[in-house]
């Protein structure tokens, strides 16, 4: 079967085009293309396993022609949010690392109080809510009921048949999410995510990539108090963030967020009640990680 994908001949490559065409025109996804073969794989802890599902070669062609018109069509418009740097041409991890650094650099000549806080967001590519990325898809400029439908037939149609050693499962239906290892889910991710709210404040950064996000807020005073507004301004920043991923029925592990204060100690902040957000007390760290990179004091 590869080799036939690899090397068509040129009566295949019509049907091929025959197939996708007719997929587009119907809005309609063929049974076959919605099956999947969920298999199990072991990770490095024995009790867990990563789940990996097999599709069919041709969807999967599909799926890349879809994801570069789509991606495409979204850098061309400037519908991308200028915050996210995931699944981007021409952005990198290295390019979201130094505005980071540059800001902080910035922060430290004038002599101010900053906070850097990462967030994480619990199964992201898992949980996405479908009818609220349909809502988005179809809000997007020059967005059209046909695209939309066919949005909303690749994700709410995926069966999912799961095969456990020589044991098979009974086959269901996914309700949430968008699948990971595809060329067409993180572009429907990054859309899911496309309007995360701005920053409150105008000298506060917040970064995206991929599920991946940063907040960065500093002190505008240099005085005694810097301390106690600059944790005030990421409260702010946070919940912020926090009402918005409600509302959209994503989920934050606060367990996994890190927050690290940067020209002032831990200590001086715990004597503020720390950092709460949501109701909860975020631990602070004297070192933090962010895309492999780490931040120290």
């Amino acid at each position: 079967m590869i080799k036939q994908i690899k090397y068509p001949l040129a009566n295949c490559l019509k049907l091929i085009n025959n197939i996708h065409n007719s997929i587009l025109s119907s809005r309609y996804f063929p049974t076959i293309f919605n099956k999947g073969k969920l298999i199990f794989i072991h990770k490095t802890n024995p009790v867990n396993y990563r789940p990996i599902c097999l599709i069919e070669h041709l969807r999967i062609f599909f799926e890349r022609i879809i994801a570069n018109r789509l991606n495409y069509y979204l850098e061309f418009h400037n519908s991308y949010s200028e915050k996210q740097f995931g699944f981007r041409q021409n952005r990198s991890p290295q390019h979201f690392i130094t505005i980071l650094y540059d800001a902080i650099l910035e922060s430290h000549k004038q002599g101010k109080v900053s906070l850097i806080a990462t967030r994480d967001i619990e199964k992201a590519f898992d949980k996405v809510w479908h009818e609220s990325l349909v809502f988005k898809v179809n809000n997007l400029p020059d967005s059209n009921i046909n695209f939309t439908s066919l949005i909303y037939q690749y994700i709410k149609s995926r069966i999912i048949n799961p095969f456990f050693y020589n044991a098979i499962g009974p086959s269901f239906v996914l309700e949430a999410g968008v699948p990971e290892g595809s060329c067409l889910g993180p572009v429907l991710f990054t859309i899911f995510v496309n309007d995360y709210p701005n920053p409150v404040f105008n000298n506060s950064l917040t970064l995206q990539f991929a599920d991946d996000i940063v907040h960065l807020v500093i002190s505008n005073c240099k005085g005694k108090h810097k301390i106690k507004e600059v944790k005030n301004k990421l409260e702010t920043e946070a919940n912020q963030t926090e009402t918005y991923e409600q509302n959209w029925k994503i989920a934050t592990n606060h367990n996994k967020s890190q927050i690290k204060p940067l020209g002032c100690k831990i200590q001086s902040l715990n004597k503020y009640e720390g950092i709460v957000i949501n109701n909860q007390t975020i631990k602070l760290n004297s070192s933090i990680k962010i895309l492999g990179y780490n931040f120290f004091s």
